[in-house]
Formats: C-alpha cells, sequence, structure tokens
C-alpha cells in the first residue's frame, strides 16, 4: 500500500507540472492553530511528518489557504539520488514544489549555520518556516516515547530554534481519503515549553507532546507514514507490536 501511494505520488506530481486539470479536493484543517500562532508575533514553525504525501498537497493546501511559507530543504529533495535522477527527475519536483511556496532553503551538508539564521530571520519577522521530521547524518535528535513498542527521532536543531525565538511549533499530517481525488491536511494545536524549564528538558517536553499528536494518526493511516522504513526515527524497542501496527491495512 505505501508503494502504491509513492506510485500516485509520482503521477500526480508529473501532472501538477505539466497540466492543470489535476484539481483535487484538499480539505485543510487546523488553520486556527496557525493563525493564532502568527497573532502573537514570533513566527511559526510547521513541522510536517512523513506522510506518503505531505511534499506537494500539504505545500498546496497552504498556498490555496494564503500563507506564504518557507521551506527548508534538502539540495537533494526530489526522491532521487543517483546523478541521473538529481540532474532530470528531481528538479520536476522541486518546480512543483516552488510555486506554492515563498522561499525554499536548500540545506546541504556546509550550510546549516546559514540555513538555521535565515529561519531565525523568517520567525524574527513573524514568517512561516516549514521543516520535515526527517534524519540526516549530521543531525543531533532527542527521542520521544511512541506508544509503548518505539521511540521516535527528532532534530534538536528545530526544537533548539522553537526554544529561543518562541515560535511554537505545529505538528502537519497529510492524508489520502481517496486515491489522487481526495485529500486531508491537518494542523495540531501548538507546542510550547514551560518556560521555567532549562533548553534541554524543554526540548524533550515539546518532542513528546509532537509524538503524542502524530501517533494516533499513524496509527489510523499507518500505511501512509514512512517513518517505518527509516531506523534512525523509529527506534524500536518492541519489534512484533510495532510490526503489527505497520502492516494493518486501511
Amino acid at each position: 500500500a505505501f508503494q502504491q501511494g509513492m506510485d500516485r505520488r509520482r503521477l500526480y506530481t508529473v501532472a501538477e507540472r505539466f497540466t492543470a486539470r489535476w484539481r483535487p479536493d484538499i480539505a485543510l484543517s487546523g488553520a486556527e492553530h496557525l493563525a493564532a500562532a502568527l497573532d502573537q508575533g514570533n513566527g511559526a514553525l510547521l513541522w510536517f511528518d512523513g506522510f506518503t504525501h505531505s511534499t506537494l498537497v500539504a505545500k498546496r493546501a497552504l498556498h490555496q489557504a494564503g500563507y506564504a511559507m518557507h521551506y527548508l530543504s534538502s539540495h537533494h529533495h526530489g526522491g532521487s539520488a543517483s546523478a541521473f535522477g538529481r540532474a532530470l527527475l528531481n528538479p520536476v519536483y522541486v518546480a512543483a514544489e516552488l510555486a506554492y511556496l515563498r522561499e525554499r532553503i536548500v540545506l546541504d551538508d556546509t550550510n546549516q549555520v546559514a540555513c538555521t539564521r535565515r529561519m531565525w530571520t523568517i520567525l524574527r519577522e513573524n514568517g512561516i518556516v516549514g521543516v520535515t521530521n526527517t534524519t540526516s547524518a549530521n543531525m543531533r535528535f532527542v527521542e520521544a516515547p511512541f506508544g509503548p513498542s518505539a521511540r521516535l527521532t527528532m532534530s534538536t536543531t528545530v526544537l533548539a530554534l522553537a526554544i529561543q525565538t518562541g515560535a511554537p511549533i505545529l505538528p502537519v499530517a497529510t492524508i489520502e481519503t481517496k486515491p489522487l481525488q481526495n485529500y486531508s491536511v491537518i494542523i495540531g494545536p501548538a507546542l510550547r515549553a514551560d518556560r521555567s524549564l532549562d533548553r534541554e528538558r524543554a526540548a524533550t517536553e515539546i518532542a513528546a507532546g509532537y509524538a503524542r499528536w502524530l501517533l494516533p494518526v499513524v496509527k489510523a493511516h499507518p500505511e501512509q507514514w514512512s517513518g517505518w522504513k527509516s531506523k534512525r526515527m523509529l527506534v524500536v524497542t518492541d519489534p512484533v507490536r510495532v510490526r503489527t501496527v505497520a502492516t494493518k491495512s486501511s
């Protein structure tokens, strides 16, 4: 089911790029959480988790709702790591997404500090920064309980940015409800830590809140979540229980 979803994502990305006929029905819920966060003046960090259809559909939903988002993106974003794919395939994905972004902040192995500073500036200007909950060898992480049998890995960079700027983190999930036709983009309530906590404990508290919000969404749509594929993102403590959830059909 997951691979079929990935195949559909490739189809609608091409349709988005080369034809105006693809007009899916995208329901955006929780936009009031984003509006409330911006009303406080510290910007907002939208943290998108690895659902199959988040890459393009969520950006389109926010753009259609009138929100201008700056998105942190890897320099090899697009799905292909080969030289051929980076040259010819990945640009198709990137071009489709750029239509719905104010800015793509391109992260590579040499400019992490510059990207963090750019995100800081955007948040200080009460802007919206989008990031994806993903992993790479150059990141530092914190782990949060993810049900009784696993722990979810999250980047400390994003957590630290939220704590330092006062910008809340809002979790975002994107669910396909009818293949190629209907989608739901869900923005969760703002996550903030108690100001009395030190930075390490504050980061742990935000990460735990994020994991609590995400878990029921993953349980309801396990075939659309990519976390099962990454041993760095999902640290399994009870493989039998996790395997049961991951193979559930919807």
